[in-house]
């Protein structure tokens, strides 16, 4: 059994349970350099009474510093660092009541909205030239959104409900996303068109990553296991994992 070799404490009181997970942090990611964890999380006391109150945060993993990089009203979530280590893309919801793409300054500041979008969204992520990022989220859609101007490139559908995470291939030219349909999709990054459905899960899905060759998906879902795809296969042969790991019964699957 694997133990971590250093834990950190990033939120508030004990540690949660199945039922009670509000606050605790979520959508981590690694700066370019190695040198720090990006997550989102509610570092305030009586975090279950603000719901819709965290904020992105960083962890110098040297002198183990937790510094604040927002601080508004609305929920920051799903922290994700460009390709080039400057910029971190997230999720958000404005106090108006509105939800956006944001981008800032790996190090803090002045954040843009790169573009306003429709329903509440879970996840992003960049391509690997940095120049155009997908996004997802309740509305049942991906969309790509050009990361210098905020023009939007393509409206993917096919999940039948709410979409909890997307990724991009590491050479750029797929998308991957999973929802609560139990189903994972693949699509062409150029064309939008959908190229694979996956169905080998019985619960919704809620995590999902490439392979560094791309030739691969690792997929978390509710069903408590965790399953590995190789997409090179035959569509017809999707159903089939090449291996699934069951996770004992107390653990927990993202949210």
């Amino acid at each position: 059994e694997l133990t971590p070799h250093v834990t950190y404490a990033v939120t508030p009181g004990p540690a949660a349970d199945a039922d009670s997970a509000i606050g605790m942090p979520t959508g981590v990611a690694w700066s370019a350099d190695g040198q720090k964890i990006y997550f989102s999380a509610i570092r305030k006391p009586d975090a279950e009474y603000l719901l819709n109150e965290s904020e992105i945060y960083s962890v110098d993993l040297e002198t183990l510093e937790i510094t604040a990089l927002t601080d508004r009203k609305g929920p920051d979530q799903g922290p994700r660092v460009s390709p080039d280590g400057k910029w971190i893309a997230y999720p958000a919801r404005h106090a108006d009541g509105r939800n956006g793409l944001f981008v800032m300054p790996a190090l803090g500041g002045p954040e843009r909205l790169l573009a306003e979008l429709t329903g509440e969204w879970r996840s992003a992520d960049w391509s690997p030239d940095g120049k155009w990022l997908a996004s997802a989220g309740r509305d049942q859609s991906v969309k790509t959104w050009d990361a210098a101007s905020g023009k939007e490139l393509l409206t993917l559908k096919g999940h039948a409900a709410e979409i909890t995470s997307v990724a991009i291939s590491p050479d750029g030219k797929r998308i991957a996303s999973v929802s609560w349909d139990s189903t994972v999709r693949l699509w062409d990054s150029a064309t939008g068109q959908e190229v694979l459905t996956i169905k080998g899960h019985s619960h919704r899905v809620n995590g999902i990553a490439f392979s560094p060759d791309s030739k691969q998906l690792a997929t978390a879902s509710d069903d408590r296991t965790v399953k590995l795809w190789d997409i090179t296969r035959n569509p017809n042969n999707s159903r089939k994992p090449t291996a699934s790991l069951p996770l004992p019964q107390k653990s927990l699957s993202s949210r």
